[in-house]
């Protein structure tokens, strides 16, 4: 299955562009993942490609028919909302098998269906239950289960896990990934929660006030962001640090607060370009290395303590920065520590334009 958007675009009556120029071409068996702040357009895009918003303007194909014409219930498209959307009144079994039933198929077909997609979503002893019963990690399994045996192009899930709490989240997410691993379907998925994004998507889509900043791997968003926004929503604990480049006995450096970073030999020639200009640079927490060789100095403000790990925030002349270390080191707040900083996991990033420049 193939689905593709060609130049989507969602205005609507009173003028308000909610999705802007959307391009994207989904591969056969991928999972692909929508995040953004809230308001980014990521479910009213998902919802054009279910058919329940209209489409502004641009193409809409799934295995290469044009589909902004076709009724919802034609484009073989199953979705998985966000409050489960279970006939209160029917047993799991019969929510399940509601919409082969509604399609007619044999008895026996739709009895070995349901018990099959139980097996597979560990809910087969709850197919006699009501869902007031249940859970909400047990309710969003027979939403998913009502999907899965439509055997649908495409699977469609509108922020699924966003009404549980944090643990039953984290063992939901695993089950997602283990259905998708075991189905090998195509999914398109919408949160607004990073982890879901980097630990479920194949690929991620990462969208801001209706138009898509980056689309890559987990991995390539976090190490080679192509904008300040991606960074900062990817990775929420990144330093960002207005510094001057300078040029001293021909070497590039980023100076702030007393502090002079060499630039790393690769971009030495771009940011010759840049010299004596104010350009941000990013850093992650890891890349703030506390160890007793360290060139720096810096006092301890706070220690948030997270098990084996410890952030703490350096105050380096008033500036504040985000470090993660292991909690072996026992650091405690106002002690002085010495660090380095790795410029291999260095951004940089234009001042004004906030795009990458490395």
């Amino acid at each position: 299955m193939k689905l593709q958007l060609k130049n989507i675009s969602k205005v609507y009556e009173n003028g308000f562009t909610a999705v802007k120029d959307f391009n994207l071409n989904v591969e056969d068996k991928e999972f692909i993942v929508f995040v953004g702040p809230s308001g980014c357009g990521k479910t009213t895009t998902l919802r054009m490609i279910a058919g329940l918003e209209e489409i502004s303007s641009g193409e809409l194909k799934i295995d290469g028919e044009i589909m902004n014409n076709v009724l919802s219930k034609n484009r073989d498209v199953a979705m998985v909302f966000q409050n489960y959307a279970l006939y209160p009144h029917m047993s799991v079994y019969d929510n399940i098998a509601f919409g082969m039933k509604i399609r007619k198929l044999p008895k026996a077909e739709i009895d070995c269906k349901v018990k099959e997609v139980a097996n597979i979503l560990n809910i087969y002893d709850l197919l006699d239950r009501k869902p007031k019963t249940l859970s909400g990690g047990q309710r969003q399994r027979v939403a998913m289960g009502r999907a899965i045996v439509r055997e649908p192009k495409v699977f469609l899930m509108d922020e699924p896990l966003s009404n549980l709490d944090a643990k039953l989240r984290i063992q939901m997410r695993t089950e997602i990934a283990k259905i998708y691993h075991r189905l090998q379907a195509t999914i398109v998925y919408v949160t607004h929660d990073q982890t879901e994004a980097m630990t479920l998507g194949t690929r991620i889509v990462v969208m801001k006030e209706g138009v898509i900043q980056q689309v890559d791997t987990p991995q390539r968003l976090y190490h080679h962001p192509k904008n300040m926004f991606v960074a900062g929503f990817i990775d929420t604990q990144i330093n960002f640090i207005d510094t001057v480049v300078k040029r001293i006995n021909d070497k590039i450096y980023f100076h702030f607060n007393g502090i002079d970073i060499i630039s790393p030999e690769s971009i030495e020639n771009v940011m010759e370009n840049y010299v004596d200009k104010t350009v941000v640079v990013g850093l992650h927490p890891e890349a703030i290395l506390i160890c007793q060789n360290g060139t720096e100095f810096a006092k301890v403000d706070v220690v948030e303590h997270l098990g084996p790990e410890d952030n703490l925030y350096l105050n380096l002349s008033g500036t504040s920065i985000r470090a993660k270390v292991s909690s072996e080191l026992n650091i405690k707040v106002g002690e002085n520590v010495r660090f380095s900083i790795d410029t291999k996991q260095m951004h940089v990033f234009d001042k004004i334009t906030e795009q990458a420049i490395y």
